[in-house]
């Protein structure tokens, strides 16, 4: 049995008696309009029966359901039903060329078989051809809606590419982020995944990852590692629950020896590299252990005096790009934080003072860096530098001379910008990562070995998947951007907290929806956005409210007294910062009976709520006092 003897004998028989009425007699010819009709008639049930399915599993009509059955339904009828018009008009020049043309089919010797070949039939012109019609549709509709929306971007003037976003190359001499010290970070390359086999004969794929400076890499990240995990129970949750941002010294030196008495299986090799003196001196056990990297910390420190800082990441890899040095910048801050306390114990104010000014400089090395979670490391490292610099407060261990010089590196953090810069990186990032799984499904194979689950069904989705949520997530991550922007711009005159309702539901508003399969990536890949932006501005008021701390210590060194109110400090001691971001009006402030201050910014709400911190754990909603020593609080604001 030949397709077209299967197509006419499948035409002939009366499945329903509607099918009858739309096939033409026998001798008539089948006409494209005919089967232009009837496309349209099962586009027509097809997009019905996906607009029922919505409103059962979704409550709500959704355009890519009926859209979907719509368009299949369609593929199946051009490809069934004009095949079977060509076959079909064959035989009726066949038939009146040859009135005695025998029109049924022969008696089947085997029905078994023939029933067989019919469904190979089926599946061939039913299945497999509308779905690859399908596919080739949704290929170029999905191409052609990237391909606009680019296009609307590119006119806008957005930056879509991380080399229009870095802008032209910096030179080494004005880089930090070119300094050698950092060079062992980005020194890697990806290859194919080496199989390699077990002891059972089982094979094992490794990741063909290779680092250049392994051993220096190794170094660079145990020396600037602080044994947090050796600490006494007591002081390990005054880290995280503690009401003071107060090192404890003793408890420090308390760990590193028993970091080297009792070293847990990863920290043999940097147990055996420290060397303590005598017991008896706690902040002396800290410097000593400390000093194991202080080559590399003085070249971290000259590198952040620089006026630029990009760092060679591997941008190319989109999601796959290893970004190893953020724990490492974090460990930066926690060594200078550490050595600074400990600086202030032995009474080398000096040596502390060049430890909070390195802190500070340091941490707005990743500023330029055009990746949110780089942002974010960059914002936790702003707070480790604000409570090195604090810890001198408490004792009125800084002059007046170096509180100015705190103010001059405050006035160069940088937060709000950066999280623009950040956000522009992660649409950048999106579509450098979903134009790669485009072009070669299994690229990601080279970066991260063995693929998820997940990877294995985007290597074989069709493209028009990725396309689609491609331009979902660029439209959406767009429109928060312009929404981003318009909330920094307006932030000086209204605050940051007047836009925190409006902006929370435009954010909800760009990603909220029915499920869809053109839009299944984006709650995946999509950055958090409303927290980000939460701790960008609790970064920045946290860096307003040291700057205004350094003008009362100033003033206090000039009268012997904190001011009653702020209008009394001078001009040249506080610059711009007296108002809070959260709100544009001066922070609260009132003198108390203890000899300290009570300084406060109102907080993501906008309220003042009497300079009272939420004791709920995660709760940004009420004010965010300044830490001062005689009034600890469950707060901790860095």
């Amino acid at each position: 049995m030949t397709l077209p003897k299967f197509l006419l004998a499948w035409a002939d028989f009366n499945w329903f008696w509607v099918f009858a009425k739309l096939r033409p007699a026998r001798n008539e010819n089948w006409s494209a309009l005919r089967t232009l009709g009837l496309t349209a008639l099962a586009w027509l049930i097809g997009a019905t029966v996906g607009l029922v399915l919505s409103f059962l599993f979704f409550r709500q009509p959704t355009g890519w359901l009926p859209w979907l059955l719509g368009l299949a339904s369609a593929c199946f009828t051009v490809c069934w039903f004009g095949v079977t018009a060509l076959c079909w008009n064959q035989r009726v020049a066949q038939l009146r060329a040859a009135q005695n043309y025998r029109v049924e089919l022969p008696k089947a010797r085997y029905p078994f078989f023939r029933w067989c070949l019919g469904f190979v039939y089926f599946a061939l012109l039913g299945l497999f051809t509308p779905f690859a019609l399908m596919v080739t549709v949704e290929n170029v509709r999905a191409e052609f809606a990237w391909k606009r929306e680019r296009a609307r971007l590119v006119a806008a003037g957005e930056k879509l590419t991380f080399s229009d976003l870095l802008g032209p190359p910096i030179p080494s001499a004005q880089n930090a982020g070119a300094a050698a010290v950092f060079a062992p970070f980005f020194d890697y390359q990806n290859h194919a995944p080496i199989l390699v086999k077990g002891d059972v004969d089982e094979i094992i794929s490794s990741s063909g990852l290779v680092w250049s400076q392994s051993n220096q890499l190794a170094r660079l990240e145990r020396i600037f590692h602080t044994p947090a995990n050796y600490l006494p129970e007591k002081s390990k949750a005054s880290r995280t629950n503690g009401t003071t941002p107060k090192i404890e010294i003793a408890d420090w030196s308390a760990a590193y020896r028993k970091l080297i008495e009792k070293p847990l299986k990863d920290d043999v090799t940097w147990a055996s590299e420290i060397k303590l003196p005598a017991p008896g001196d706690p902040a002396r056990d800290v410097l000593a252990a400390l000093s194991l990297g202080d080559k590399e910390l003085a070249e971290v420190c000259a590198a952040a005096t620089l006026p630029r800082a990009q760092f060679p990441n591997h941008y190319d890899e989109a999601f796959a790009a290893l970004l190893r040095h953020l724990s490492t910048m974090k460990g930066v801050q926690n060594t200078l934080q550490l050595r600074c306390a400990a600086h202030l114990a032995v009474g080398e104010t000096e040596a502390a003072f060049a430890d909070a000014t390195n802190a500070l400089n340091v941490a707005n090395l990743l500023r330029e860096e055009p990746i949110l979670i780089s942002q974010l490391v960059h914002y936790a490292q702003i707070s480790i530098a604000l409570n090195t610099f604090w810890q001198g407060l408490p004792e009125h261990r800084w002059s007046d001379s170096q509180l100015a010089q705190f103010q001059r590196s405050l006035a160069q953090l940088e937060c709000s910008s950066s999280i623009v810069v950040a956000m522009e990186g992660e649409r950048a990032f999106a579509i450098t990562g979903l134009d790669l799984m485009v072009r070669d499904p299994q690229a990601y194979d080279n970066f991260m070995g063995p693929p998820p689950l997940i990877m294995r069904v985007l290597r074989v989705i069709p493209r028009s998947i990725l396309r689609q949520n491609e331009v979902y997530m660029i439209r959406t991550q767009s429109a928060a951007l312009v929404h981003l922007r318009e909330v920094i711009a307006k932030a000086p005159q209204t605050g940051l907290s007047a836009a925190a309702a409006s902006r929370e539901a435009q954010l909800e508003s760009y990603i909220k929806g029915p499920y869809s399969p053109y839009t299944a990536m984006f709650n995946t890949l999509a950055p958090a956005v409303g927290k980000a932006i939460n701790m960008t501005s609790r970064t920045e008021t946290a860096v307003r409210l040291a700057s205004v701390a350094c003008a009362l210590e100033r003033y206090r060194l000039a009268h012997g007294n904190f001011p009653e109110k702020l209008e009394q400090l001078s001009p040249e001691s506080v610059g711009d910062v007296l108002n809070d971001p959260m709100v544009n009006q001066p922070f609260r402030y009132q003198r108390t009976d203890d000899g300290w201050y009570q300084l406060y910014s109102v907080g993501l709400n906008g309220k003042d709520d009497g300079g009272k911190p939420s004791n709920k754990e995660n709760k940004e909603d009420d004010d965010w006092p300044w830490p001062v020593p005689a009034r600890p609080e469950k707060f901790r604001l860095f």
